[in-house]
């Protein structure tokens, strides 16, 4: 779903500060604005759940708009000063065709507390892995598995929290083809720029954007990106509401010359409102 992205921000930004052992890390592995005092912030371990509704921007007398809603699931612990384990799922349900509920591949990530250069600038660090829980993953890629690896810097002031990180992923399937006849991705590097912009008090803007390599089995090479917004408010402490937009696609058009690259598309962004809380 398209408008994870955004989410995804948001949903690390509760996590991280709602740990004592990894408050610095509020400014070094997320894309957030300078830190809440948390009542409970002493507990080694989270749970944030986001609940979103979405929908895309597309529709004609053939072709129902997408329309859905989500529960996105993070579980996350300390296990020592340096390092954090998270457990990340999602699960969807359409409101378009026959209705389908459908759950996302489940990632485990390990976060490295990086090395802090000055009070502002800080590296960013995490190893990943996915267990193919999507049937889409399962019956048409064939995906057995992946690894990642993830390395980056990130930068805050009073204005804003910005944040880039380089991720080499590792997938193994089946077959190099998949069920729909397409090639599938043995690696990809993704380059991925983040910012969290605090605006009145509460009300916080976050931008999100992706570039994406990936290289086929057969030495293919294809480029994708995906871009997202988010518009945040801060109800009380560990809750939030927000609303987003997003687009994502192919990074160059089907003649393969021309940018596809943009913000906003009447055709494939999706736009949405949800709610997440951190226990």
């Amino acid at each position: 779903m398209k408008i994870r992205f955004v989410k995804e921000v948001m949903m690390m930004a509760l996590l991280l500060s709602n740990s004592t052992l990894f408050a610095q890390d509020v400014q070094t592995s997320t894309t957030t604005a300078p830190e809440v005092e948390r009542s409970d912030s002493k507990k080694p371990w989270s749970i944030a759940a986001d609940l979103s509704t979405y929908s895309n921007t597309f529709a004609s007398e053939s072709v129902e708009a997408e329309r859905g809603t989500s529960l996105d699931l993070t579980a996350s612990v300390v296990v020592s000063p340096l390092l954090k384990l998270s457990l990340n799922a999602v699960v969807d349900k359409s409101f378009v065709g026959q209705q389908d509920t459908t759950m996302s591949d489940t990632g485990i990530s390990l976060s490295i507390k990086g090395y802090e250069f000055n009070k502002n600038l800080a590296s960013v660090h995490s190893v990943a892995g996915v267990v193919p829980t999507s049937e889409t993953s399962r019956e048409v890629a064939r995906l057995k598995g992946a690894m990642s690896v993830t390395n980056g810097l990130s930068y805050a002031e009073n204005w804003a929290t910005l944040t880039y990180r380089l991720t080499v992923r590792r997938n193994f399937h089946e077959f190099n083809i998949n069920a729909d006849g397409a090639k599938n991705a043995e690696y990809s590097f993704a380059n991925r720029l983040t910012a969290a912009v605090p605006l009145y008090k509460k009300l916080s803007m976050d931008l999100d954007f992706i570039f994406r390599d990936l290289i086929t089995y057969d030495q293919n090479q294809r480029q994708n990106f995906a871009f997202s917004t988010g518009l945040n408010y801060e109800l009380k402490n560990n809750l939030n509401v927000y609303i987003s937009t997003s687009n994502e696609g192919s990074a160059v058009k089907a003649n393969g010359r021309d940018s596809n690259i943009s913000v906003f598309d009447d055709k494939s962004s999706t736009y949405g409102a949800g709610v997440n809380y951190v226990f």
